[in-house]
This record gives structure tokens, sequence and C-alpha cells, in this order.
């Protein structure tokens, strides 16, 4: 996934390719490669599933805060944001997966 890509498409290409089965990653080619009517019932999905995320819940505030606060007395700069948002991500992620 390219860093560049928008976080819907980073997301449905994720979940094209955690529906894909490991005999078929070398066939299949790049997300680029895939067609566009596929990739648009992947995106369908990604926004559903970002669009669930909108509302922070209350550990993601507390650890967007949390690492907030590490930077106290400092002016929030676009890197403390792009931290603390990944901490509060993180935050609404269970630790242990379960299949």
């Amino acid at each position: 996934m390219s860093p560049l890509m928008s976080n819907l498409e980073r997301v449905a290409e994720a979940l094209f390719w955690a529906q894909v089965a490991a005999e078929e990653l070398e066939i299949l080619g790049p997300w680029a490669m895939i067609r566009e009517e596929i990739k648009a019932k992947y995106r369908a999905m990604a926004r559903a599933a970002i669009e669930a995320m909108k509302g922070p819940t209350p550990e993601m505030v507390e650890a967007g805060k949390d690492t907030v606060d590490q930077y106290e007395g400092e002016w929030l700069q676009d890197r403390t944001v792009v931290v603390a948002f990944d901490a509060m991500l993180s935050a609404s992620l269970p630790t242990t997966t379960s299949t």
C-alpha cells in the first residue's frame, strides 16, 4: 500500500487482501491491477468501516489526550496530531485477534 493512498483506498485494499487466499496472491498481482468493479465493492465496505469509526470511543479519546499530554508546553504540530490519531486508532483495536 502506498502512503499516498487515501484512507478509504488503504482500507479497501486491506479488506481485499484479507479475503484473498494465500495461493492467489501471486496470481492477482498488485492492487492497481485489480478490476475496477471489484475495487468498488471493497471501497463500499471500506467506507462503511471508516464511517463506523467516526465517533471515538472513550478509550480512543484517552489515548489521544495521553499522547498530546506528552507534548505539553509545545505547539501542537502536525506530527503530534498524527501520533495522537495513530494512538487513538490503536486504542480502538483489540490487542488480540480472533479467527
